[in-house]
């Protein structure tokens, strides 16, 4: 439904590829971005990733890190890059960490049955802690870019409730 309804818009979609674990990958999209628009004004971070592997299981590292690097460091490192973004050209803008219920309570497992937590929650817990503490530091560097985080929970509901939502940055 969201597809037609985009396709009957007047206007052009640009898409980049970019893997938000690798620094280099997340500074070429951005320096892409800045050459095709001029910069970032809005930044929506929604990394989502997920195992069903337990901390205790056999050669999970790679899963785990995984996480790790797409949750928390890609969310971090596509931030920085935003931020660097707005503060060159002194734009007012706005970052959006779209987090998970699990960013604030930990799903209790039946007894019995095997978790399905892994390091989800963990790793949406330390986006909301992420999110807090960059924005003590936009306060700090006295700039008028804000940083929130939102539950997914909330966008879900705005994307059944309205028919289209768009950002727009009005000059």
């Amino acid at each position: 439904a969201l597809r037609v309804g985009l396709m009957k818009i007047k206007g052009q979609l640009n898409a980049v590829e970019c893997d938000i674990a690798n620094e280099q990958s997340v500074q070429q999209a951005f320096t892409w971005v800045e050459k095709t628009f001029g910069g970032v004004d809005l930044l929506i971070n929604n990394g989502g990733t997920f195992t069903k592997a337990l901390f205790t299981d056999e050669n999970n590292s790679k899963e785990l890190r995984n996480i790790i690097d797409n949750e928390i460091l890609g969310n971090i490192l596509c931030t920085r890059q935003a931020i660097k973004s707005m503060k060159t050209r002194d734009v007012s803008g706005h970052i959006v960490n779209i987090n998970s219920i699990f960013g604030h309570k930990v799903n209790q497992a039946v007894p019995g049955n095997k978790p399905m937590n892994s390091l989800y929650p963990p790793a949406k817990h330390a986006i909301t802690a992420v999110t807090e503490c960059i924005r003590q530091e936009l306060l700090y560097l006295q700039t008028a870019i804000k940083i929130t985080v939102r539950n997914l929970t909330f966008i879900m509901y705005l994307f059944f409730t309205c028919k289209y939502i768009f950002f727009k940055t009005v000059h």
